[in-house]
């Protein structure tokens, strides 16, 4: 029985100043170790913001150097495309210097005079933009890039908010690019309505633009046949040589609109049109179309300064 007791030997105090000494030491060795690892996450954080930093000065001092090559603006675009890829929240400022370099585009566009010389004469052929790439002068080579660098980042999927005021979306088709829906997504996200956004060239068929404001916007040489923009504010948007077969305003605010040259607008669309304003004229439709020879019967404005007419009357009653 003795052979089972357990004999307990004392504990000095010298042993008990060795355990707390370890116990210290493994102490600051861990906190050592955590400040380097800290100071490591800062400086690699640093490091990144530092690269970002320097990529869009860069990139922004390549477009705007008078003595730039044409070969550094372009590559001076994709850096900033790989930027708002990595950086999802410097996409308002890139897409603002993306449109500053398509800007003689959109003047063109909307037949303001600029100093700029644009060969293209017309918008009809999408194929002459995209070939301004590799065969156009050097302003047209920095538009086409800049269009399709645009484009690119209004499809990336983490993008959660896109500035795209003044801006052209250039070549989009539904029916190859399935990552529409996140260019749509953000598009009726916003609080406040997309104001003088040009869609051209595009394939939107079938596209849901319910509950979206499009204010003053152009879709232009666009296939919009049975795009669904039901419940949407259009207020002065433009709708130029584009195929608006089964296309779905029910609903939709339309004051201002325009039409120009489509083709398969039928009056029963409009019917279905909202007009906020109908009380205070004798139009059937508050809307632009000058030509009204497939819907003869309807009332409407005629040209846009028929329109503007119209509005400056009702603000000075």
């Amino acid at each position: 029985m003795i052979s089972n007791i357990i004999i307990f030997n004392p504990i000095s105090v010298l042993d008990i100043l060795k355990l707390i000494g370890g116990a210290i030491t493994i102490y600051f060795l861990f906190r050592r170790f955590k400040t380097t690892d800290d100071i490591k996450k800062q400086q690699d954080k640093h490091f990144t913001q530092d690269n970002r930093f320097r990529s869009f000065l860069e990139s922004t001092r390549m477009l705007t150097d008078k003595d730039s090559t044409i070969e550094a603006k372009i590559s001076a675009l994709y850096l900033l495309y790989d930027v708002a890829k990595d950086h999802p929240e410097d996409t308002e400022r890139i897409l603002q210097i993306l449109s500053k370099q398509i800007s003689p585009l959109l003047k063109f566009i909307e037949n303001e005079d600029n100093s700029e010389v644009i060969s293209l004469e017309s918008l009809d052929r999408k194929q002459n933009i995209i070939e301004w790439a590799y065969q156009g002068n050097d302003l047209e080579k920095v538009i086409s890039n800049s269009l399709t660098i645009i484009k690119k980042i209004s499809l990336l999927e983490k993008i959660s908010y896109l500035e795209l005021d003044n801006s052209i979306i250039f070549d989009l088709d539904a029916k190859y690019q399935k990552d529409i829906n996140n260019l749509i997504k953000n598009l009726r996200s916003k609080d406040m309505p997309t104001k003088n956004l040009t869609f051209l060239h595009c394939n939107l068929q079938s596209i849901d633009f319910s509950k979206i404001n499009l204010h003053y916007c152009k879709f232009i040489n666009c296939n919009l046949q049975s795009v669904n923009f039901e419940n949407s504010n259009l207020w002065g948007t433009l709708f130029k040589n584009s195929n608006l077969k089964s296309t779905n305003f029910n609903n939709s605010e339309c004051e201002g609109i325009e039409f120009q040259d489509n083709f398969n607008l039928e009056k029963n669309q409009i019917d279905k049109m909202t007009f906020l304003n109908i009380d205070r004229s004798n139009k059937d439709a508050l809307i632009i179309l000058s030509d009204i020879s497939n819907i003869p019967e309807l009332k409407c404005f005629k040209d846009v300064d028929e329109y503007k007419k119209w509005k400056s009357d009702i603000r000075t009653k």
